[in-house]
């Protein structure tokens, strides 16, 4: 019986970048990964194993659940003499609730 016409242009190389992005997919360590697919590189498993792209935008998102706000968002280590009064300004003319002392 002939292969179907998708399959006729498929290669071994083609399927193990399925195979690899399938395992991680479904939770396989990484050392896993690198064992079934035969690599010695950390890098070449990367590269068979690429994340999923649902996968990369649920993580990003994560970033925007209230829960994960522990930290302010931004956080102004130092500050020269004139950006600390154009901020001090914004403060006061967006209501922001400061969050340090010195404003």
């Amino acid at each position: 019986m002939p292969c179907p016409q998708g399959f006729r242009f498929i290669r071994v190389h083609d399927l193990k970048h399925t195979f690899g992005r399938r395992l991680r997919a479904a939770g396989v360590s990484f050392e896993d990964r690198q064992d079934l697919l035969g690599h010695k590189s950390a890098r070449i498993t990367t590269h068979y194993s690429a994340a999923e792209i649902r996968n990369l935008i649920d993580a990003a998102n994560k970033v925007c659940q209230t829960a994960s706000r522990k930290s302010p968002a931004i956080v102004l280590l130092r500050s020269a003499p004139r950006a600390h009064n154009r901020l001090k300004k914004m403060v006061e003319r967006e209501g922001i609730e400061p969050s340090t002392p010195a404003l």
